[in-house]
């Protein structure tokens, strides 16, 4: 039977994703995760956990490296590209559609594997539950 921590220790994100977001940060918002914490608008844990892939990227923690340091958001989730849109750029509405739909698909497979991992915990304690029981039956037959 699989522990909780084994099974949250078996869900790991997009590394290759994991490793351009922590490339890019301290490329452009900042080495240090403390600093770039305040500058992005979430947690320095936050940003922890997406660079070791233990958390996916979400539209929070892509808004501001997209607005403010022209974050590809292709390159990001594909590898291919440049990691920056280069030069001066009017966002066209189909842009900036399609950059938001890349961000809320992002955010979803995170929460997808999130419900994964809480399915699997439920899982193996309603195995452990089932045990119990039984043995409890057991002990009232005798």
């Amino acid at each position: 039977m699989n522990t909780q921590k084994e099974i949250k220790d078996q869900t790991r994100y997009d590394l290759g994703m994991a490793a351009r977001y922590s490339l890019f940060r301290k490329k452009y918002v900042d080495e240090n995760m403390y600093v770039a914490s305040e500058i992005l608008g979430i947690t320095q844990p936050s940003i922890s956990f997406i660079e070791s892939g233990k958390r996916g990227i979400g539209a929070k923690a892509t808004k501001v490296m997209v607005s403010k340091y022209k974050l590809n958001m292709n390159w990001l989730t594909t590898g291919q590209g440049t990691d920056r849109i280069e030069g001066p750029q009017k966002e066209t509405p189909l842009g900036k559609t399609i950059n938001d739909l890349r961000s809320k698909v992002l955010e979803l497979q995170s929460e997808i594997i999130e419900m994964k991992k809480e399915i699997a915990i439920m899982s193996a304690n309603s195995t452990h539950f089932i045990k119990r029981i039984e043995q409890f039956l057991k002990q009232q037959d005798q």
